[in-house]
C-alpha cells in the first residue's frame, strides 16, 4: 500500500513539474532586447535605445528578406521609467535575458553612471554577461548603423568587444564585472573599452589607406 502511495506521489509531481515554464514569455508579448545604449539629451533625460530581432525575417521560412533588427529609442527621467515607455509605445514588455551589449554614449559616461546603471543591476531577468562599452559620440548612432560584414550589428559589436583581447590594445568588460568595481572601487576602477563609429569611405581612406571605392 505503501509503494501504491508513493507511486502516485511521485507521478502527481512530475506532472506539475511538466505542465509549463514559470519563466515562459510569449514571442508576440516581449521583446527580446540584443543591444541597449544610454545617451543623455538636451533636456538632461536618459534616451535608452533598444535593439531587437525581427523575429519573423530571421525564420528559415521567411528567406531572410529585408531587416532582421530594428531600434527604437525612448526618454525618460530614469532608466526604468524610460523602459516603462517603450511600453506605452510598442505595448511590448523588454526582456533582457538575452542582452549582449550594453553601450553608454560618451555623454551619458561623463555623468555619475551609477543613476541609470541601477536598473541593470536590479533586472531579475538580466544575466550579467553582456558586454559593456563606450561610445564615442552617440551610442544611439551606433545601434543605428548596419555594418556591412554582419546580418545582425548586436552579434558583430559581440564578437568584436570579445575578441578585445586579441588585439592586445583592450580588454572585454563584462557588465557584472563593471558593476562590482563601480560599487566597491577600492582596489580597482571601473573601466571600459571605447568604441568608434567610422563610415566606409573613412575608414577605406584613413585606416587601409587607399582612395575610397
Amino acid at each position: 500500500m505503501k509503494k501504491t502511495v508513493k507511486t502516485m506521489l511521485l507521478l502527481s509531481l512530475l506532472l506539475t513539474l511538466t505542465t509549463g515554464c514559470w519563466n515562459r514569455h510569449e514571442s508576440d508579448k516581449v521583446e527580446y532586447v540584443l543591444a541597449a545604449g544610454i545617451d543623455i539629451n538636451d533636456r538632461g533625460q536618459i534616451v535608452l535605445t533598444v535593439l531587437t530581432p525581427v523575429l519573423e525575417e530571421m525564420k528559415p521560412s521567411g528567406g531572410f528578406k529585408g531587416e532582421q533588427k530594428k531600434t527604437l529609442s525612448v526618454a525618460g527621467n530614469t532608466t526604468f521609467e524610460a523602459a516603462r515607455n517603450y511600453i506605452k509605445i510598442t505595448g511590448r514588455k523588454l526582456f533582457w535575458a538575452h542582452l549582449q551589449v550594453l553601450l553608454i554614449g560618451e555623454q551619458a559616461a561623463k555623468t555619475n553612471t551609477r543613476q541609470y546603471l541601477d536598473f541593470f543591476s536590479s533586472d531579475p531577468e538580466l544575466r550579467g554577461t553582456a558586454n559593456i562599452a563606450m561610445v564615442s559620440g552617440r551610442a544611439l548612432d551606433l545601434l543605428e548603423s548596419s555594418p556591412d560584414i554582419s546580418t545582425l550589428s548586436s552579434r558583430y559589436m559581440k564578437d568584436l568587444l570579445l575578441n578585445t583581447d586579441l588585439e592586445g590594445k583592450s580588454s572585454k568588460v563584462l557588465l557584472t564585472e563593471f558593476l562590482r568595481k563601480l560599487a566597491e572601487p577600492i582596489g580597482g576602477q571601473p573601466f571600459m573599452p571605447i568604441l568608434h563609429l567610422i563610415e566606409q569611405n573613412d575608414y577605406v581612406k584613413s585606416i587601409v589607406g587607399m582612395k575610397p571605392y
